[in-house]
């Protein structure tokens, strides 16, 4: 059960901001997911069910950098989609530090979210989880 309740395609990119190509050009880190298989089974997915998907960034023991953690609700991405296709219908695109794309023959919201600032050079891992009622699946 709780492989159903994986984020889908989860994809992790590192981005240069800027023209600087040297070791100090800043670099911002892209996730991407789409909803996990359960979802797409319970669309619309119900009010009563508080769904939130936590990306967690960690390093490796003694790298100095602290792990990153951050909760994206899945109501606060329905309700911008909903804002979003009023005005433009057929597509929804919401940017700038995170966000959501679902094209219209697609079925599954794709979320993505921005790490500006982003230490390069040192290895990382990244997982997206779902909660559910404030529980983590697994």
């Amino acid at each position: 059960m709780g492989k159903n309740w994986r984020p889908f395609r989860l994809q992790a990119k590192m981005e240069k901001e800027g023209k600087s190509d040297g070791d100090d050009a800043r670099r911002s880190l892209s996730v991407a997911w789409r909803d996990p298989l359960a979802v797409l089974y319970l669309a619309p997915v119900p009010r009563e069910l508080q769904l939130h998907f936590c990306v967690e960034i960690s390093f490796p023991e003694g790298s100095g950098v602290d792990p990153v953690v951050e909760v994206v609700g899945y109501d606060d991405m329905r309700y911008y989609r909903r804002m979003w296709r009023s005005a433009e219908p057929g597509s929804v695109h919401i940017g700038g530090g995170g966000g959501v794309e679902r094209g219209a023959k697609e079925g599954a919201l794709s979320y993505v979210e921005v790490f500006p600032d982003f230490p390069g050079g040192i290895p990382f891992n990244v997982d997206v989880w779902t909660m559910i009622d404030g529980q983590l699946v697994f």
